[in-house]
């Protein structure tokens, strides 16, 4: 009789920006095996400005982990709307979990969540990208490319991404989180309208 493979992931998410990161953190939270992958190096490499409403406060709320983002953010209770150089109008925020908006970078978010994830044994695999990706009875075929960087280029250098390995492997489900341009929407043929 086979043992079964506790390090089987249950969940595959691809992309670690952060909807992946933040339900790669909830599932994990709940018990439920994660793989994290995504095909940068690293978290957003551009400063980001990322606005969260109360609604998304409430969530972060429900996972304590509202005073680490509220530690780092930037409060918005007024927005004011201009024409030219006059002022023409002013509005008040509602209330809700936050009496105001809260403006954080991306990159910082999810350095937070990513914080968390580790915390709870998970880590993102960056570098991975999804190849391909075809539904079979009770499970997804999943094919997985380690990417590497290489420089290219003469005289003007330049870095191209490279398949240093592709992986094969099954899972029970795949939360494509992993942007406009997904690789897991593109291969289920999913449109993005």
């Amino acid at each position: 009789v086979p043992m079964f493979n506790t390090n089987k992931p249950e969940v595959l998410v691809v992309g670690a920006g952060p909807v992946g990161l933040l339900a790669a953190l909830c599932l994990t939270r709940r018990g439920i095996r994660v793989r994290l992958v995504d095909k940068d190096s690293g978290t957003a490499a551009h400063s980001y400005g990322l606005a969260l409403h109360s609604k998304s406060m409430q969530v972060l709320q429900r996972l304590n982990l509202l005073e680490p983002v509220l530690a780092i953010a930037t409060p918005i209770d007024l927005l004011s709307i201009y024409d030219a150089r006059s002022r023409r109008l002013e509005l008040g925020l509602p209330p809700g979990a936050t009496p105001f908006v809260t403006v954080v970078r991306q990159d910082i978010l999810e350095g937070v969540l990513i914080h968390e994830l580790e915390k709870l044994g998970v880590k993102v695999q960056w570098m991975h990208r999804l190849a391909e990706l075809d539904p079979s009875p009770g499970a997804m075929q999943v094919s997985l490319d380690h990417l590497e960087k290489m420089s290219v280029g003469y005289p003007f250098a330049a870095t191209e991404l490279l398949t240093r390995k592709r992986e094969h492997f099954e899972v029970p489900f795949v939360i494509g989180a992993d942007g406009s341009l997904s690789n897991v929407r593109q291969a289920q043929d999913i449109a993005f309208t």
